[in-house]
């Protein structure tokens, strides 16, 4: 466990009194914070750019919190910080924009801190990449890869000893001042191929729509993810992180997993399996599936199935209600449910034969309802 990742989540919990909600929010923000530091360093990042993209995670998580009953002695924690836009030192790099034909891009490999990208269709058979005036970006193609990568700026350390609120902020304004920035960079690709994705971003949205896909994982820290590629291919994987902002896809694959901390999860797919977290916010799905877990800690969760193939549901929320809705002719119904102070509803336990799915859901202070979807 890293300590200055310990003693982030620490600070923002300082003042709540810890009940069995808060608790739980606690646990979650705190595995999913060190998870997401080791991910980082093992990606080649150093300790302090990691700890940056952790706390930059945490924006808007004091709100949330705020929520909770209060200690006697209240103090505000706040760690989003504003910070006056500043032009970058250095000559003026002009547009940018570069061609490469199809057949020798099979993959697209993405990495800048807060650069907005753009994924969409080519009207010819080329693949287009236009930085506009995003400068320092890297643009090459080896062994049927194509990266493009905003280069890094030199950091200066920083001593985290002795860690407190103040010096916390402080940090956050040499990160914010060395990382910070805007823009877009759009990538278009010949509709009639199918590429495969990996994208990184520290406060960069990703956007992907009208292009096929093999497979897709995609890593942002406060962006948000708006994936809707072609639906004329299936992909075989989709992995969407992102810390503090919301995921919304529509696609069809093999396997879906997709998490963020403090955003809203809306998905509309096919698959054969999905697995959607969200830790402060709604969790919604429409679609086919034969297996979904979802989880949220502070939001609700929604599930619509409209396929006879499910077998499995998993759906969990600590302050939240459950609500799993199925195909009227599913069949049997065999549900495990449980809710501390609210009710529970089952549409399907009156129904003969034998059982075609099973439904485990569980909510501390909201209610478990599975219905009847008769259209």
């Amino acid at each position: 466990m890293n300590e200055t990742v310990r003693k982030m989540i620490e600070l923002l919990f300082q003042n709540t009194e810890m009940n069995q909600e808060a608790q739980a929010l606690h646990d979650e923000l705190m595995a999913n914070c060190q998870e997401r530091f080791s991910d980082l360093v093992a990606q080649g990042h150093t300790a302090d750019d990691a700890i940056g993209c952790v706390m930059d995670s945490l924006k808007g998580m004091e709100d949330v919190i705020s929520q909770y009953p209060r200690k006697q002695a209240q103090v505000k924690v706040k760690l989003g910080i504003d910070i006056d836009d500043d032009n970058e030192d250095g000559s003026a790099q002009a547009s940018k924009s570069y061609e490469f034909a199809a057949a020798e891009v099979e993959e697209v490999y993405y990495d800048s801190r807060s650069i907005d990208l753009v994924c969409d269709a080519s009207s010819d058979n080329l693949v287009h990449v236009d930085c506009g005036e995003v400068k320092n970006v890297d643009v090459s193609l080896e062994n049927g890869k194509l990266r493009i990568v905003k280069n890094k700026i030199e950091t200066r350390s920083f001593n985290f000893n002795n860690l407190n609120l103040s010096n916390l902020i402080g940090f956050g304004k040499l990160f914010a001042s060395e990382f910070g920035g805007d823009g877009e960079i759009r990538v278009s690709l010949p509709a009639d191929k199918a590429f495969g994705m990996e994208l990184h971003s520290t406060s960069g949205d990703f956007s992907v729509q009208g292009v096929a896909l093999t497979q897709i994982s995609a890593d942002t820290t406060s962006g948000d993810i708006q994936l809707v590629p072609s639906i004329s291919m299936k992909l075989s994987n989709a992995k969407l992180n992102t810390a503090s902002g919301d995921v919304i896809m529509e696609l069809a694959a093999t396997q879906i997993n997709a998490k963020t901390m403090s955003g809203e999860i809306k998905a509309h797919c096919e698959c054969d399996s999905l697995n959607i977290v969200s830790v402060s916010g709604d969790v919604k799905f429409k679609g086919h599936a034969n297996e979904i877990n979802a989880k949220s800690v502070s939001g609700d969760v929604k599930l619509r199935n409209l396929g006879n193939e499910l077998t499995n549901v998993s759906a969990t929320s600590t302050s939240g209600n459950v609500r799993v809705k199925l195909p009227a002719d599913i069949g049997a119904v065999e549900l495990h449910a449980k809710s501390l102070s609210g009710n529970v509803r089952n549409a399907f336990k009156d129904c003969a034969g034998a059982v075609s799915v099973v439904v485990r859901a569980s909510t501390v202070s909201g209610n478990v309802e599975v219905l009847a979807d008769n259209g």
